[in-house]
């Protein structure tokens, strides 16, 4: 056993070697420190684990050592620095605790200081989508993906199709994510427009979307297949359930 473990550190120790002297911008005093005891740990923190491929792993480690802030805890730091930021992450945060209503009048305030704030317009839309208010979540919401389309993953272009297709704007909603699609075509991104097509009885339509997203999925790099790798099989039996439908009819 203590010569397996051996062998296995040594593995390890070659690995982050090879690794720093491939990573382009290193300085060469790593090559040192990675040779000392411990060092490959300390190099795997420091570089290794900001790679794509270990981004699961950042994230686990993210979601152990950082502890949200208590709605009582944002509420005292609102109160004794109101800043902007501290606004918007107590509104966030009882957002976050489906108490939407009080979460809807901050992100106003927010709006009120910052009219332009995409914390804001985001957070007030989705507060109000919370509150079951989709017509007055529609402004905001499309006010953020005209000015700042990308925030939050892009997050803000479904939660107004969504708003849309509830108030039976049907055509207004397919437009929007035919509009992201065009604009980001991620897995997910043709996914939910699929999902609408389909709902819209546009099956042939959706299948396309599918089948390319899934024909783009499995030429993209190895650490973006391992992260969709779910989502991938989801999109699969999408298409299988839309199939059968189109031949049903």
């Amino acid at each position: 056993m203590p010569r397996l473990l051996f062998l296995l550190q040594s593995a390890f120790s070659l690995w982050m070697l090879v690794d720093a002297i491939g990573r382009p911008g290193i300085s060469r005093y790593w090559y040192w420190i990675v040779l000392m005891p411990f060092g490959e740990w300390f190099y795997f923190f420091k570089y290794k684990i900001h790679d794509p491929d270990f981004a699961w792993l950042k994230a686990l480690f993210g979601s152990l050592l950082d502890k949200p802030a208590s709605i009582q805890e944002l509420r005292h730091n609102a109160e004794q620095t109101p800043s902007l930021a501290n606004k918007v992450s107590l509104a966030q945060g009882l957002y976050d605790a489906d108490e939407y209503e009080e979460a809807s009048k901050l992100f106003e305030d927010v709006l009120a200081r910052d009219s332009t704030s995409p914390d804001g317009l985001y957070g007030l839309g989705v507060s109000r989508v919370g509150l079951g208010d989709e017509e007055g979540a529609i402004e905001p919401l499309r006010q953020l993906v005209d000015s700042e389309p990308s925030h939050n993953d892009y997050d803000g272009w479904a939660n107004l199709a969504n708003a849309l297709w509830k108030l039976e704007r049907r055509k207004e909603a397919i437009e929007v994510l035919s509009r992201l699609v065009r604009r980001s075509p991620r897995l997910q991104h043709r996914m939910a427009y699929a999902y609408y097509l389909g709902l819209d009885e546009n099956r042939d339509e959706a299948q396309a979307q599918l089948a390319t997203a899934l024909q783009e999925f499995e030429f993209a790099p190895k650490y973006v297949k391992r992260r969709e790798r779910a989502m991938a099989k989801q999109a699969r039996e999408m298409l299988r359930q839309l199939s059968e439908a189109t031949r049903e009819t």
